[in-house]
């Protein structure tokens, strides 16, 4: 299974924890949170129990197991520095390719948008850029901004949201990652002044029972 082992030593402790997250940003955060712990009192037991029990935050790196051959992670990242993150965090567990769903929001920071597809082109195998909150802009109109920034490398545009993460895992192979960013928890998407409903979590899930695999 995916996670981090951490040995703590120092100041009298030697004890492994162990988490289900991932990411070196995370094993940051544990180390914090350990340390604030053991300042506080907090028994050895009780810090490794709580660690290994916390999955992490909703939407936050959130993993679709599904039992399939391949790993699917929902990630609410949507600036190039925290896809960055993800991206790098994605790689150090993926065997195969990474393929990267991703888009940008409208009416908002349009200088990000060629950097995100700069990012991805140069930290994924496999590229798609599809709609992610266009509100009052033409999808197509964000999606060739983002086309900017794509340097090199395999990429796909597929406009509507739920046929791009489709797309995504017809096409992953055991050993792969499908890493769809920008969203996270949210239930909706953000379009001419309307949210209409869409759940990356719950459509992944769906595009996997489909293909014939077994979801909680």
């Amino acid at each position: 299974e995916d996670g981090l082992e951490i040995r703590i030593e120092g100041l009298g402790h030697n004890f492994v924890v162990r988490s289900p997250m991932i990411g070196s940003h995370n094993t940051l955060n544990i180390l914090g949170a350990v340390a604030t712990a053991l300042l506080m009192g907090i028994e050895e037991d009780r810090i490794i129990e709580g660690i290994l029990k916390f999955k992490g935050v909703k939407g936050r790196m959130h993993p679709v197991n599904c039992g399939q051959p391949f790993r699917v992670y929902v990630d609410y990242a949507h600036t190039p520095d925290a896809m960055a993150k993800a991206l790098s965090s994605t790689r150090e567990i993926t065997e195969g390719r990474i393929i990267v769903v991703f888009g940008a929001g409208g009416d908002r920071d349009k200088g990000k948008r060629p950097l995100m597809g700069r990012v991805a082109s140069k930290l994924a195998d496999t590229v798609i850029i599809t709609s992610d909150n266009p509100r009052n802009e033409p999808p197509e109109n964000i999606i060739k901004e983002i086309t900017l920034g794509i340097e090199s490398g395999d990429y796909n545009v597929i406009v509507d949201r739920g046929e791009a993460i489709e797309h995504a895992i017809s096409i992953a192979e055991k050993g792969d990652t499908v890493l769809i960013l920008g969203k996270g928890h949210e239930e909706y998407q953000e379009i001419e002044g309307k949210r209409v409903y869409f759940s990356d979590l719950s459509h992944s899930k769906e595009v996997l029972k489909n293909h014939g695999f077994e979801c909680e």
